[in-house]
C-alpha cells in the first residue's frame, strides 16, 4: 500500500529544515543588531547551521547527480542558490551594507535621551484636522494618535 518513495526525497526535506533554523537565527541576529545589542550568541551558530547545511546539499547534489537521480540533484541545486541568496542577505544586513546605499538603519537604544521611551511616536492629525479631546490631553512624550 505505501512505498518508500517518500524516504528518497527526505534528505532534502532535512536541509531545507535546518535552513529554516539558519533563516531564524539571522532574523534573530539582525534585530539584536539593529537594537544596537551584542548578536555573537547567535550569529556564531547561525554561520555554522549555513556551512554544515551548504556542505550538505554539496553532497546531496553530487550523490544525487552520480546515481542518475536528476530531479533530486535539481530541487537540491536550486535549494543551494536559495541558501546562497539567503547568505548573502545575512552578510549585507550583518555588515551594513544596506546602510551604504542610502537606507537609515534603525536608532540603537544609546540614541535615546535617558528618561525618554524608546517607543513613544507622534503621529499627525486625522483627515480634518480633529483630535479627540482625550490625546490632546496627554502629557509630551506619550503616544498620539
Amino acid at each position: 500500500m505505501f512505498s518508500n518513495a517518500g524516504l528518497s526525497i527526505w534528505p532534502l526535506f532535512g536541509t531545507a529544515n535546518q535552513l529554516l533554523a539558519a533563516l531564524a537565527l539571522l532574523t534573530i541576529s539582525v534585530w539584536l543588531a539593529r537594537k544596537g545589542e551584542s548578536n555573537v550568541f547567535v550569529r556564531w551558530p547561525m554561520y555554522f547551521m549555513f556551512l554544515v547545511t551548504l556542505s550538505s546539499l554539496v553532497l546531496l547534489i553530487w550523490h544525487s547527480a552520480t546515481s542518475g537521480n536528476r530531479i533530486m540533484a535539481l530541487l537540491a541545486g536550486a535549494l543551494f542558490l536559495l541558501a546562497l541568496v539567503l547568505a548573502r542577505e545575512a552578510w549585507t544586513s550583518l555588515h551594513g551594507a544596506s546602510a551604504k546605499h542610502g537606507e537609515v538603519p534603525l536608532p540603537s537604544a544609546a540614541a535615546y535621551p535617558p528618561g525618554e521611551a524608546q517607543g513613544a511616536r507622534v503621529t499627525s492629525s486625522p483627515p480634518g484636522g480633529h483630535r479627540s479631546a482625550s490625546s490632546a490631553n496627554r502629557r509630551q512624550g506619550e503616544e498620539v494618535d
